[in-house]
């Protein structure tokens, strides 16, 4: 399976520090470096928290595909055209102060999608609708030809409930046998991570707020180490108190 970082947690802690750190370029390329496979970021028609110099630099030199996330608004699915990036992935329409919860209902919202995907397809971008787990929405967006799906793994992560991930991988099955491309990913924590993992008919999974979390705990010690050498003071010795 490979491994996605969303970017977009990242984002939104330099928008909330005011400032210019952390900066999602250079943790995306540390994270290239680590073995990540691609890189998500979240584009709001605000431009708060990820700008457009950010995705054109994500796109230039990151060397990992970049997946473009974006709701059907015409002026991001311009924007994408432009960047060409090498997958959009089509978001639900929301307020933008609002989390991303739901996914994007193709079947109430198939006129919008249409319309972004013969604009992308045009532009050469490979297309993925982020839905949640229902056989009905795999099915639509076979039926109006959407090539891969993103399954919301949001309920799944809250509820830690099995029949929820069973949901996902009967969806995952379903659109594998339809042709499709599949992916996973919103909320997911260790161990929905390590069940996901296993599903055979998931290839990519997203991972954004889990690395986030992660890479604090893990990466405490050496971020404390590299300070301290700022400051000229020699790092305490373990077991000191």
């Amino acid at each position: 399976m490979r491994l996605a970082l969303d970017l977009t947690c990242v984002a939104a802690q330099r928008s909330l520090a005011g400032g210019r750190e952390p900066d999602p370029v250079e943790v995306a390329m540390i994270g290239v470096r680590a073995g990540v496979d691609a890189i998500g970021v979240n584009m709001k028609s605000d431009r708060n928290q990820m700008g457009e110099r950010d995705c054109v630099m994500l796109r230039d030199v990151v060397r990992a595909p970049l997946w473009l996330k974006i709701s059907t608004s015409p002026e991001l699915v311009k924007f994408a055209v432009s960047l060409k990036p090498a997958t959009v992935v089509l978001l639900p329409e929301r307020r933008e102060e609002l989390p991303l919860d739901d996914g994007l209902d193709v079947i109430l919202n198939q006129s919008q999608v249409r319309k972004a995907q013969s604009m992308l397809r045009e532009a050469g971008i490979e297309i993925v609708a982020f839905i949640n787990p229902t056989l009905d929405q795999v099915r639509f967006c076979h039926k109006i030809d959407v090539p891969a799906v993103q399954l919301n793994t949001l309920k799944y992560a809250e509820s830690d409930r099995e029949e929820d991930a069973v949901a996902i991988q009967e969806c995952a099955r379903l659109a594998r046998k339809l042709g499709m491309r599949v992916s996973a990913g919103r909320g997911l924590g260790l161990r929905h991570l390590g069940r996901i993992a296993v599903m055979p008919d998931v290839e990519l999974v997203h991972i954004g707020r889990l690395f986030l979390a992660h890479a604090t705990i893990s990466g405490t010690a050496g971020a404390v180490a590299g300070l301290l050498n700022v400051i000229d003071r020699p790092p305490r010795e373990h077991g000191g108190s």
